[in-house]
């Protein structure tokens, strides 16, 4: 193992990239799990069902563990970058994350936002429903894109 300097002693390179496929895989699952079997509860019977997206506490978990994937992905980056044999998965691994963060900044968080502020007393109504349908099926696109990126950097980390 390249990253491996002796039975007890890892890298710098091959600690970050650790870390990156740990959380990367940690996010993918997460989301897997949510879009399974949490987002679809929002959407059930709109508006009132929305107040399941209203009294999350998932904040808690995704900036931090955000943050942590950030930081992770970029020393990954940074410390892996001579290492052309892993240049491929890290490239992939790094490019869908970021694909996945420019989707929820321009759709995925606004649409979060616009079905907070439906009042959730008002009666059922088949537009909203479909909208929030839809979101749901999009929403699998990032959920995709987050398990190309963790992958990618597992394919990256058993390259080391």
């Amino acid at each position: 193992m390249k990253g491996v300097k002796n039975m007890y002693e890892i890298s710098n390179a091959h600690w970050w990239l650790l870390v990156a496929s740990f959380v990367m895989t940690a996010i993918a699952a997460t989301g897997v799990y949510e879009a399974l079997f949490v987002m679809p509860k929002w959407f059930a019977a709109v508006p009132k069902s929305l107040v399941l997206m209203r009294n999350r506490d998932s904040v808690k978990y995704w900036i931090p563990i955000q943050v942590i994937s950030i930081i992770a992905l970029i020393g990954a980056s940074l410390t892996n970058w001579s290492d052309t044999t892993i240049h491929e998965p890290l490239l992939v691994g790094v490019t869908s994350y970021v694909l996945v963060w420019i989707s929820t900044a321009v759709f995925f968080v606004p649409g979060v936002i616009k079905f907070q502020k439906i009042d959730i007393s008002s009666p059922e109504d088949p537009k909203l429903a479909a909208s929030g349908k839809s979101w749901l099926r999009l929403s699998w696109l990032r959920q995709i894109a987050m398990v190309v990126s963790a992958i990618s950097l597992i394919v990256a980390l058993a390259a080391t």
